[in-house]
């Protein structure tokens, strides 16, 4: 989050902790207490961008990814061996490498200067999240398996 906000972009933070970090306290970020499921896929839908943080989840992509592809907006995520195989990178979403947190605030800066581009992102991935990653798609391929 500290790399977020030297993107000098202005954003909402949510979650439980937050605003004990000092570094954070500042005109360009607010920092919100932390909502429960329902409340945080509202906020998605009416944000443009979401940056997830979930250190050590390689094995996967959290919900937060596919709940923002659904809502039409633009993730940053973690760049892994799974994130890799199912988002084309900067297509469908921004993949950040974790070791070089130093590029991201120029990603985000970028994006959020170019909303154009922005929102080609989010509705390439709104698209795949409803070609790949309903429940129902879920389902069909399970199926299969039967």
């Amino acid at each position: 989050m500290l790399a977020a906000c030297r993107a000098e972009v202005p954003f909402t933070l949510y979650g439980h902790g937050w605003e004990l970090v000092k570094e954070l306290s500042g005109q360009r970020v607010c920092v919100c207490p932390g909502v429960g499921f329902a409340a945080s896929l509202q906020v998605m839908a009416d944000a443009k961008m979401l940056l997830n943080s979930t250190p050590g989840f390689h094995g996967g992509l959290h919900d937060r990814v596919y709940s923002a592809m659904i809502n039409r907006t633009a993730c940053f995520t973690e760049k892994s061996g799974f994130a890799e195989r199912v988002l084309v990178d900067k297509t469908e979403a921004v993949l950040y490498d974790p070791c070089r947190m130093d590029t991201l605030p120029e990603q985000i800066a970028s994006l959020y200067e170019n909303q154009t581009v922005l929102e080609a992102i989010a509705d390439r991935a709104y698209q795949k999240a409803h070609r790949e990653h309903t429940w129902q798609r879920r389902a069909e391929k399970l199926v299969k398996y039967f």
